[in-house]
């Protein structure tokens, strides 16, 4: 039991904040169920069966403190164990603070019969606490007025738990569509944080194809360059060595004329 008491006994803080914190407390007690359903949800859906209290409201904040930590540990329990949620709720409603501490820390389950009794005796706990009321001195308008009859006061303050019950719904749906607007957001953020992880894979892919692709006819170029080099090469070294042939047949030939113009003249020199 100390391990709530010291640690948590002057908890307060939003829906999220009892969350986190009902995570932890449920995983250090060891409490049955998956941890990753325990969310800002699933505590406005307690509240809204029953079985933990209406939070403080201030302005159009809710405020959570110890006993509603309390309540949702020990409803997740009772719930996580098998106990139908319309008789949990009322029996937690007849639970003190320190009897929720005891219930959570020692996982101490009810009978049916201690179920059964409880819905008859205690019954939803917040009505039971809007009955037992003076309905004059809960009313605004009320208050200012001396002459105002306990009847009128009576008529008004069911007026004005009318409109409580209209506008405890109306808070709900607000906090439920907030919740859907905010999970709606977050899903188009991740959404489009998706699309644009898959431009960028796909752009980098594409890149990369082009870059292999140009490497690969850069390569190709290369190798032809060299190929043609080479030819050029092979034809410049025929052109060399026909060059050559046909200088070593020219200079035979002119040779073989003056050879030939040597012999006619000594021809002629033996004849005259």
């Amino acid at each position: 039991m100390g391990f709530l008491i010291n640690q948590y006994q002057g908890f307060s803080g939003n829906a999220v904040d009892m969350a986190s914190v009902a995570t932890q407390c449920a995983q250090y007690l060891q409490l049955p169920g998956d941890l990753d359903k325990i969310n800002e949800r699933l505590v406005r859906y307690y509240v809204a069966e029953g079985l933990v209290d209406r939070p403080k409201r201030i302005g159009r904040d809710a405020e959570y403190g110890y006993l509603h930590l309390l309540q949702f540990l020990a409803g997740r329990f009772l719930v996580e164990a098998g106990f139908p949620m319309q008789k949990v709720a009322p029996y937690l409603n007849g639970l003190e603070e320190g009897q929720l501490e005891s219930l959570v820390m020692n996982k101490s389950k009810p009978n049916m019969a201690e179920l059964l009794v409880a819905s008859f005796k205690y019954g939803d706990r917040r009505k039971d606490q809007l009955t037992d009321v003076d309905p004059i001195r809960q009313i605004p308008w009320v208050r200012s007025s001396k002459k105002t009859t306990k009847s009128q006061g009576n008529v008004m303050y069911s007026m004005e738990c009318a409109s409580q019950s209209i506008r405890d719904p109306l808070s709900e749906v607000g906090d439920l569509i907030g919740d859907r607007i905010g999970d709606l957001n977050q899903a188009i953020k991740e959404g489009l944080s998706d699309i644009r992880r898959t431009q960028a894979s796909a752009l980098k892919s594409t890149l990369n194809d082009l870059t292999n692709n140009f490497s690969l006819q850069l390569e190709q170029m290369r190798m032809e360059m060299a190929h043609e080099r080479e030819r050029w090469h092979l034809h410049m070294e025929r052109q060399r060595e026909e060059q050559r042939i046909m200088l070593e047949q020219y200079n035979i030939l002119n040779q073989e004329m003056i050879q030939a113009l040597i012999n006619e003249q000594g021809k002629g020199k033996e004849n005259a």
